[in-house]
């Protein structure tokens, strides 16, 4: 699933060619005409694009989720320096105002994006046209509507595995408007993530070729590698399955991705090489999991530089939400 959110980045900029700044910047303001936005598969695609040019910003995957805040808060680097941004986040200050902000940017574009993704889906139940094209599309966007939530609870709730029936969970956003969303439990929360991972696995049934040949363009059917696949739904399964304490479905769905070698072949070894060279470009130790094994397990720690050591707590774990929800979610 990584390489998937390796290139989101390059799937993003071919799609802004074609008027996905439009969609970004117009689209949750209600200023286009949603009828003519989807009337034919370009428009789904340039929408499809939106989602994740929206997630490859830096207040999400292309800075804060992958390698900037969550590992700040993992501790995987710092700063020594207060001026620093990571200063405050590797001591946990959320109360610093640029914490605070960088925090509830988080939150609010993490449910702008979720919001792009339900619009999707509200117009694919609707369309007349390219069926086989439009059944990816609604895969992609019921378990990239997990992925979204999922993230927000494991930065904003209780670990699951440490919760009870009365544990507050989340706003889980179903429609594409700006109403306040009821907030579930948590157990209802993960049981919303788990129906979504299930509608995606079924309507990608047939979504198994994700191999790369080098060419990246905007061939939506052969560009599955760079997009929320099969597979990325299956991986996604096996991270919510470990986080909910079930590791017999977590090891299941992650032998389904690791056997998967022939519908992620590249063509040839030099392509190989390259790709594997600009992953590594791209890699932090962290990846953005640490902080998450750091709640899961709920353990003492050492900071980055193994001198101060915290002990485990809500304060630390649970990320504040926002004081004002207007526009996604209800606390």
């Amino acid at each position: 699933m990584k390489n998937i959110f390796e290139y989101v980045c390059l799937s993003a900029s071919i799609a802004l060619l074609a008027s996905c700044n439009d969609f970004l910047d117009v689209q949750p303001k209600g200023q286009l005409e949603q009828d003519k936005m989807f009337q034919d598969l370009t428009g789904f695609e340039d929408a499809m694009f939106g989602i994740y040019g929206k997630m490859a910003t830096g207040d999400l995957y292309g800075e804060n989720l992958s390698w900037g805040l969550v590992d700040e808060i993992g501790q995987q680097f710092g700063y020594d320096n207060s001026q620093e941004l990571a200063y405050h986040f590797n001591r946990y200050d959320y109360k610093y105002q640029q914490a605070r902000s960088a925090i509830d940017k988080i939150w609010s574009s993490q449910y702008q994006a979720i919001s792009y993704v339900n619009n999707v889906l509200e117009h694919a139940d609707r369309a007349t046209f390219a069926p086989t094209e439009i059944q990816l599309m609604k895969g992609e966007c019921y378990g990239l509507r997990t992925f979204l939530h999922f993230d927000i609870a494991r930065l904003f709730c209780n670990d699951y595995t440490r919760s009870n029936a009365a544990t507050e969970g989340l706003p889980y956003a179903t429609t594409f408007d700006l109403k306040n969303k009821a907030r579930h439990t948590l157990f209802e929360t993960y049981r919303l993530i788990l129906r979504d991972l299930d509608t995606a696995d079924s309507l990608l049934v047939n979504d198994n070729d994700i191999s790369f040949d080098g060419d990246y363009q905007r061939d939506y059917k052969k560009g599955r590698v760079m997009l929320f696949n099969k597979y990325a739904v299956k991986a996604t399964k096996a991270r919510v399955y470990y986080a909910m304490g079930n590791n017999v479905e977590a090891v299941r769905y992650a032998r389904e991705v690791i056997a998967a070698v022939d519908a992620a072949k590249v063509a040839t070894k030099d392509l190989f090489i390259q790709e594997m060279m600009r992953e590594r470009m791209r890699e932090f130790p962290g990846m953005g999991q640490t902080f998450y094994a750091l709640k899961h397990y709920y353990r003492s720690f050492t900071d980055f530089r193994n001198v101060d050591t915290y002990q485990p707590s809500s304060e630390i774990f649970n990320l504040p939400w926002p004081d004002r929800e207007v526009e996604y979610g209800d606390k």
